[in-house]
């Protein structure tokens, strides 16, 4: 009966440090979500600033100005 106390203690233990190991593991990759996550947001930012700088095509610049004209 020691001998199978001794296999479940080992056991025990083993599943212990995975479940450590995991959690570590864990961890580290819920860090490089959030830097990931902060790395994209920035970049969808600065593409944001960029398209509002594009000049707009000539069909969207004639689109926006009919309705003010109808309104004059």
């Amino acid at each position: 009966m020691t001998s199978s106390l001794d296999e479940l203690e080992t056991a025990l233990n083993a599943v212990t440090a995975r479940l450590l190991a995991l959690s570590e593991e864990n961890a580290h990759l819920r860090t490089a979500l959030v830097a990931q996550t902060d790395r994209m947001r920035a970049a969808g930012h600065k593409l944001r600033v960029v398209a509002e700088r594009l000049p707009q095509p000539i069909a969207d610049v004639a689109a926006d100005a009919a309705p003010e004209e109808k309104a004059a």
